[in-house]
């Protein structure tokens, strides 16, 4: 199947809700990249929202935002041709069977966050509110000459340009929404979409570090977990003991409950720049050479 006279699909890769992707060959040049199937509605609002999709992604240009590169069109579907991550997703490489020394060593952890950071500050810098950034929606590619693979934030299809808004568009993974979003009385006023991105950048940075192990199902009072960290926050160094005092701290600042007291994305760049060790071993291990 050859779309647009110009892309090949090769495979399928996926599908998350009623999008399809899949690995494409350029016809011209050989090249591949990713392609992303959207399926026209004649519902004119669900189109509109897959236009808005495109036009928003296609708007992002940084090293660590996957890259639009086309958009085709015909009379069923919207397809976006996008660089190919050839190293898979953030989930992907997590539950891999690393070295210990990789992911898990909080020097490695920094580096690819703050590279998430970049590309999260990148796309609040333009006024676009991600509403479902997650270890799956961060994509992996290779870099020629060196071993640690480049980290780049994609799928933008719950992305919106409003960040003060009464729409709750979320991700569809319980564990990543702020408490806000499961406070009924909140329902009915504005959520701030950029402490929402930030609550879960929070969480994926704990993901990063402890290798998948959730801090609670769900940022509700209906969930044990959570509601013990809602009363003392300090409890995840109780769950998390390898957590350094500066880490712990600036996690305990992402994940503040109340989102008016949420860093933005620059100051958790700025905290984090600051912090030489996110695990106490590495920590220790550094007070020694000092001592030394």
């Amino acid at each position: 199947m050859v779309i647009g006279q110009e892309y090949e699909i090769v495979q399928p890769l996926g599908q998350g809700g009623n999008a399809r992707v899949y690995l494409a060959q350029c016809i011209k040049d050989n090249s591949y990249a990713v392609l992303k199937a959207l399926p026209k509605s004649n519902n004119d609002e669900r189109t509109q929202l897959k236009q808005l999709e495109a036009s928003i992604h296609q708007s992002l240009k940084h090293p660590h935002v996957v890259s639009l590169d086309r958009v085709i069109q015909d009379n069923s579907y919207i397809y976006l041709i996008m660089e190919l991550c050839d190293q898979g997703d953030l989930f992907d490489y997590l539950c891999a069977d690393h070295d210990k020394s990789s992911v898990s060593h909080g020097d490695a952890v920094k580096h690819m966050f703050s590279q998430i950071l970049d590309g999260v500050e990148h796309i609040h810098a333009n006024n676009v509110y991600h509403h479902d950034l997650k270890i799956e929606n961060v994509f992996l590619k290779s870099q020629a000459g060196e071993q640690v693979a480049i980290c780049k934030v994609g799928d933008f299809g719950l992305s919106s340009r409003e960040r003060y808004t009464l729409e709750h568009l979320c991700g569809s993974t319980a564990s990543y929404l702020g408490p806000e979003h499961w406070d009924a009385s909140k329902k009915h006023r504005p959520y701030d979409a950029a402490a929402f991105d930030v609550w879960a950048l929070g969480i994926m940075l704990l993901l990063m570090i402890f290798g998948g192990y959730y801090p609670w199902e769900m940022a509700s009072d209906d969930d044990p977990s959570f509601s013990e960290f809602k009363r003392d926050s300090s409890v995840l160094k109780k769950r998390y003991p390898e957590i350094s005092d500066s880490g712990l701290r600036l996690l305990q600042f992402m994940l503040a409950v109340d989102p008016a007291s949420r860093p933005s994305v620059s100051e958790v760049k700025k905290q984090l720049s600051s912090i030489d060790c996110l695990l106490v071993e590495a920590e220790c291990l550094q007070q020694q050479h000092q001592e030394q």
